[in-house]
C-alpha cells in the first residue's frame, strides 16, 4: 500500500516547480489524495490532512502550526520545492521530528542569474536608453550622455546580504572588472 500525499500550493504554480516527470514520480510512489490545492483550501478539508503522509509544496503553502499538525497526525515529511520556508515554518514544526526539505539552493540559481543580468544592464543604463528611445520613437545620440555610460569596467557594485542568492551573484561578478562592496549582518572571515 502506497503512502498518501497531497500537493499543497497555488495550483497555478505547480508546473513552475514540479515538471511532468516529478509529478509522475509523485503519483508512482504515493497515492495522491486530491489534485493540487492551496494551503488554505487544504485547511478547509481536514479529512484530507488527516490521511496525509507526505506533503509536496511550493508557493502558497499553509502554515504548519500546532493546529495543522494536530490534524495531520500521520505526516512524515514535507518536500518544499521553492526557496525559503519562513512562510509555513512554525515552532511546532521545528520541534517535531518531521523532516522538511527545500529547494532554496536550486531556486537561487535563476534568481542570481537574473540579478547578475540586471546589474550589467543597469551599469550600461539600458533602462534609461530604452525609455528615451521609446519616448522619442528613435535613438537620439545627443541625449545618450556618453560620459555617463560607465559600463562594467571599473564600476562599483554593492551587494546587500550574502545568503544563497547573494553568494551566487558574488561568484558571477568575479568574472567582471568591477569593485565589489558587500554588506551582510553575519561576518564571514573566510569569504572576506
Amino acid at each position: 500500500m502506497k503512502p498518501n500525499s497531497i500537493i499543497l500550493m497555488d495550483p497555478r504554480q505547480v508546473n513552475h516547480i514540479f515538471g511532468p516527470e516529478q509529478l509522475r514520480q509523485i503519483r508512482d510512489m504515493t497515492e495522491l489524495l486530491h489534485p493540487p490545492m492551496s494551503g488554505d483550501e487544504a485547511l478547509s478539508r481536514p479529512y484530507l490532512l488527516e490521511k496525509v503522509d507526505f506533503i509536496f509544496s511550493g508557493w502558497g503553502m499553509c502554515p504548519v502550526d500546532e493546529g495543522c499538525l494536530r490534524i495531520a497526525k500521520n505526516l512524515k515529511a514535507i518536500f518544499y520545492g521553492a526557496g525559503t520556508v519562513r512562510g509555513f515554518m512554525s515552532d511546532a514544526l521545528l520541534d517535531s521530528d518531521i523532516p522538511v526539505t527545500t529547494a532554496y539552493a536550486a531556486n537561487a540559481v535563476p534568481v542570481a542569474e537574473f540579478t547578475f543580468a540586471q546589474i550589467i544592464l543597469a551599469l550600461k543604463k539600458a533602462l534609461y536608453f530604452t525609455r528615451i528611445s521609446h519616448e522619442n520613437h528613435r535613438w537620439e545620440r545627443e541625449r545618450s550622455e556618453p560620459e555617463a555610460i560607465a559600463g562594467c569596467f571599473g564600476s562599483t557594485v554593492g551587494l546587500v546580504s550574502l545568503g544563497m542568492i547573494g553568494t551566487k551573484v558574488l561568484a558571477l561578478l568575479q568574472h567582471l572588472d568591477v569593485k565589489i562592496k558587500v554588506f551582510d549582518i553575519v561576518r564571514n572571515d573566510e569569504l572576506a
